[in-house]
């Protein structure tokens, strides 16, 4: 597969591992011949070594560039940016004065057209505490290899950094983070068991409540 996407000479590729969600038609009939953890982990550092090979930079988690041609639709999202979502089964994170919102749009088309039709362009809006905040925020940063400006914490979710020193500390003694206070970035190591790192934030305010 590999193979043949580099002889489509594209500049960019995304390469992940899916999940079989619950409820869908893999999940209910699950296709024969899985990989297991392990097998997965050895065709990701295949594909890794043979795009690199091919001149692609990894520059997030699931994306492969030459340089210049990386993603700046993704990358608004990975380094917490706002964006609308307009159409059917759309989302959209929008900042104002009292914080940030999370917008959905009706996942029916014929439904999104009714809603237009009637003045309601969201099914659903949802302001985002400040919990959500710090874990959302990290979830998208980490993606990046080169990760973001420690400064772009609070531009994007208003609090200060002090707020994760504590949390940031831990996992640079555990080599998951750098060590460099200017940026907010996960080491190779941190990268290879990201859903761990992201678990360390999910407790953030924990003990106040």
């Amino acid at each position: 597969d590999v193979a043949r996407a580099l002889r489509f000479q594209t500049q960019h590729l995304s390469y992940y591992e899916l999940t079989l969600e619950a409820g869908s038609v893999y999940f209910k009939n699950p296709p024969s011949g899985l990989p297991d953890s392990d097998l997965a982990a050895d065709m990701g550092e295949r594909v890794h070594a043979a795009l690199t090979e091919a001149g692609y930079g990894h520059y997030e988690i699931s994306g492969y560039a030459k340089p210049g041609f990386e993603c700046r639709h993704n990358k608004t999202y990975w380094t917490f940016g706002d964006y609308v979502g307009i159409g059917a089964g759309a989302h959209g994170k929008i900042t104002d004065e009292d914080g940030i919102e999370r917008t959905v749009c009706a996942s029916s088309p014929a439904q999104y057209m009714k809603d237009v039709r009637e003045g309601r362009f969201f099914s659903g809006v949802r302001r985002v505490n400040e919990r959500e905040l710090v874990f959302e925020f990290m979830l998208n940063a980490l993606r990046l290899t080169d990760g973001v400006p420690s400064g772009r914490f609070k531009e994007t979710t208003g609090l200060e950094l002090d707020a994760i020193d504590e949390k940031l500390g831990m996992l640079r003694k555990k080599g998951l983070i750098e060590a460099d206070p200017s940026r907010i970035v996960a080491t190779p190591l941190g990268r290879r068991f990201l859903s761990d790192v992201l678990e360390t934030f999910l407790s953030f305010g924990e003990n106040s409540e």
